[in-house]
């Protein structure tokens, strides 16, 4: 049986997070970055290798993050990934949110 995880976001004194999560067996590396200019969070994620699955992408609310990628290629996570919170991803209120990794069925 698979179950939610959550991925804790870095807070409003980190502009930069990275960190190696775990997801249905395979573990991935997620970067965080605070653009200053744009005023918005941007993410990535890699392969325990390095290999890129995804880069500067906008971090918002309520959207599958991994739905403009192929889940038929093994290296993708096969579940979807959320973003929750109350208020848009800001530079004060990134402490707030959380990422849901929802499993396959």
């Amino acid at each position: 049986m698979a179950f939610l995880s959550t991925i804790v976001l870095p807070g409003a004194t980190e502009p930069l997070v990275t960190q190696t999560v775990s997801l249905e067996g395979r573990a991935y590396v997620f970067r965080f970055d605070w653009n200053s200019r744009t005023d918005r969070w941007t993410f990535g994620i890699k392969t325990e290798d390095g290999d890129d699955i995804l880069s500067g992408a906008l971090l918002v609310l309520n959207l599958d993050l991994l739905r403009t990628i192929p889940s038929t290629l093994d290296y993708v996570p096969p579940g979807q990934l959320v973003a929750g919170g109350i208020d848009d991803p800001n530079l004060e209120t990134m402490n707030t949110l959380a990422l849901f990794y929802i499993p396959a069925a």
